[in-house]
């Protein structure tokens, strides 16, 4: 397998075929693989809760104010979060954050292996609409949401962004002198 080459096909996608429904099969093989993530003492604290029906789809992105223009199009909507109970000491404190982001780029990564774009969709909501978002999907106080994904299928021909990506010695730095 070509991996910088699988990654290079990935983009985010905003503009989906509304009339294709996604395969439930799709959306379990996607978070299968994303079980697959890395997680803090093996602790797998992430859930998603999946949407698919376009209402279910709508009343979700209502709490949501950066799907503008193709919200109405996705085949699916996930809300990600972590349950903070598996962490008790104040050293911990941010460990759901990496944990949470990790799963979340691997599931991104697992639809795209199955053949649909997807979008993150940023969650940095104020904390009115952070309980409005945790009443709608019916999430626990003790999990953090930490983004949404938009996907569906792609359609035939759509564009994305350009998106140039930084020259690799702006990345990368290789055996700094150490102090």
């Amino acid at each position: 397998m070509d991996f910088v080459s699988f990654m290079e096909a990935r983009h985010s996608v905003r503009q989906y075929d509304s009339n294709r429904t996604v395969a439930f099969e799709k959306i379990e093989r996607a978070i299968r693989a994303a079980q697959q993530s890395p997680s803090s003492c093996n602790r797998q604290t992430c859930r998603v809760y999946a949407f698919t029906e376009k209402p279910s789809i709508a009343r979700v992105l209502a709490h949501h104010d950066g799907n503008r223009g193709f919200g109405e199009l996705l085949g699916g909507v996930f809300v990600v979060t972590v349950d903070l109970s598996h962490w008790n000491t104040v050293g911990e404190r941010n460990q759901g954050w990496v944990d949470g982001g990790m799963f979340a780029m691997t599931l991104a990564l697992g639809l795209h292996a199955e053949g649909l774009g997807a979008c993150m969709l940023n969650w940095s909501a104020a904390r009115e609409q952070d309980i409005k978002m945790r009443t709608c999907v019916g999430i626990p106080d003790n999990e953090i949401i930490i983004t949404l994904i938009g996907f569906g299928h792609m359609r035939d021909e759509f564009r994305v962004p350009v998106s140039a990506r930084k020259p690799i010695d702006m990345v990368l730095t290789h055996e700094p002198s150490l102090r």
